[in-house]
């Protein structure tokens, strides 16, 4: 991440590596979150994750990649993601932060019938990330692609 000794730098963009490294921890939580069976766990971990007053506002598009359907209508849940990648990272207008456009494959799984169905997804999808209170927060998320592989 963006830091100066060990304050945050808001203020400049982040490095290709440091942006993925912001992702996928923003990812590994929001994953923890979706995997909550409590709704009050869900939107304390998902509350720690995305800025404040987004997660009701974005969690549909949320669910598209962290607990897609499976076979049978099962939802699933994600077990890992898989190289990520930024393919591009501009400086948000309105606030400190960053969009990135990011790409990478997810492993997903669910149970069906009795036993668990596995499921590789491929995706795309456009973030906005911003620094609130010292930290990496989701502000925004698009799912711009997403295929099963």
């Amino acid at each position: 991440m963006p830091y100066l000794g060990n304050t945050k730098v808001l203020d400049r963009l982040p490095e290709p590596d440091q942006a993925i490294t912001i992702v996928d921890g923003l990812f590994d939580n929001i994953r923890v979150a979706f995997i909550e069976k409590e709704p009050a766990n869900f939107s304390r971990v998902l509350g720690d994750t995305v800025s404040s007053g987004q997660a009701e506002l974005i969690k549909d598009e949320l669910a598209k990649l962290f607990a897609p359907k499976v076979t049978g209508g099962t939802v699933g849940a994600v077990d890992t993601f898989e190289n990520l990648q930024v393919t591009g990272i501009q400086e948000l207008t309105d606030r400190h932060g960053f969009r990135a456009n990011v790409s990478g494959a997810a492993t997903i799984s669910g149970r069906h019938w009795g036993h668990t169905d596995r499921r590789n997804l491929k995706f795309q999808v456009l973030l906005d990330i911003t620094g609130d209170d010292d930290q990496w927060r989701l502000a925004d998320l698009t799912v711009v692609d997403q295929k099963e592989i």
